[in-house]
């Protein structure tokens, strides 16, 4: 538990941190603090690429496995990468989801490869500031909900205008890792005014 302790301490404090499953890593695409909202954080995302998949239909577990594994694919993990150059790419977290699409971060520094399976898109997102509200516990559409209307009745009584059509949940940890362990966030970007 110590130790536990320990990483989540410095996960939060610099936003970067190597979650491991085997040989294998995923980098976490941190965030730096722009300051805080009462019992949330506001955060500055830097510009960043990501591959996304958008559903025809609104979340759930089994689209979310749907489109995971697509994006999965495209950057080769479990088999050949499914883009034009066959190249893997490293996995980072979080996986950002909202009510249509899920998205993997892709690592900064590269010229992303293009996708073969055309459901797959590369996308450029411009840098934002978001206010963020952090959690542990499973992976439960109920209890992100639940936690998105607190942050957006937080935001809404310290009279801060955030783009909640926009909000994001953002889940950082493999799927194997204990439940109560499992770090998850919900994203609302403020608006261009702020």
């Amino acid at each position: 538990r110590g130790r536990f302790e320990a990483s989540r301490r410095k996960q939060t404090r610099d936003g970067l941190g190597v979650w491991r499953s085997g040989r294998r890593g995923a980098r976490l695409h941190g965030c730096e603090s722009a300051g805080e909202v009462r019992d949330s954080r506001l955060r500055r995302r830097r510009d960043d690429r990501g591959a996304g998949w958008r559903s025809s239909a609104n979340r759930s577990s089994q689209t979310d496995r749907e489109g995971f594994m697509k994006l999965a694919k495209y950057i080769g993990v479990s088999a050949a990468p499914q883009n034009e150059r066959g190249e893997r790419i490293a996995m980072t977290t979080p996986v950002l989801t909202d009510k249509a699409t899920m998205k993997f971060v892709l690592p900064a520094g590269i010229e992303p490869p293009a996708p073969t399976n055309p459901e797959v898109k590369v996308v450029q997102r411009p840098a934002e500031q978001a206010v963020v509200l952090t959690y542990y516990g499973g992976w439960n559409d109920d209890l992100a909900a639940q936690k998105k209307d607190e942050l957006l009745a937080q935001v809404a009584a310290d009279k801060v205008d955030v783009d909640a059509a926009r909000w994001e949940w953002r889940r950082h940890n493999p799927p194997w890792t204990l439940p109560f362990l499992k770090k998850n966030e919900i994203y609302v970007p403020l608006l261009a005014s702020q």
